[in-house]
């Protein structure tokens, strides 16, 4: 078996929040990450859907239009990849998905958050996408609780 087969990587982070389903999902399915203290701000060309794309200025000056491609109200998931990143990503492609499912036994929900990166992604980049995912965890459960 040849072990230097280059292989794409997986994360996977997840956490449980507080709120109702619906209220998490038009958080999420809005795709403005209004709830994240890095993201400045966030354009939308359209209503958020299939083929739709948004561009995301963030406070460290980086710029990234996402395109997404998979989008789900009945099992509430969206799947987006970056077409554009200004500066320069070092990679070669990401997908990312955000699912929520309901805690039928408490007003919260499970929140999960994965990317599947190319191949050349670095361990520094993995470890950057684990930080960030629980750093917006963080401020979803915070931001929940604030408008609660």
């Amino acid at each position: 078996m040849d072990l230097n087969i280059p292989c794409a990587t997986h994360v996977r982070e997840s956490t449980v929040v507080h709120g109702k389903l619906d209220k998490v999902w038009s958080l999420v399915r809005g795709m403005k990450f209004a709830w994240n203290p890095d993201v400045m701000g966030a354009e939308c060309e359209a209503t958020p859907g299939v083929g739709s794309t948004v561009t995301y200025s963030y406070a460290d000056g980086t710029k990234q239009t996402v395109q997404i491609v998979e989008l789900s109200d009945l099992v509430h998931f969206v799947t987006y990849q970056v077409v554009e990143s200004r500066p320069a990503i070092s990679y070669s492609s990401a997908l990312f998905k955000i699912q929520l499912y309901e805690v039928t036994t408490a007003d919260q929900v499970f929140v999960e958050w994965t990317t599947d990166f190319s191949n050349d992604a670095s361990a520094a980049v993995i470890g950057d996408s684990r930080y960030k995912k629980h750093e917006g965890f963080k401020a979803l459960a915070t931001y929940l609780l604030e408008t609660a």
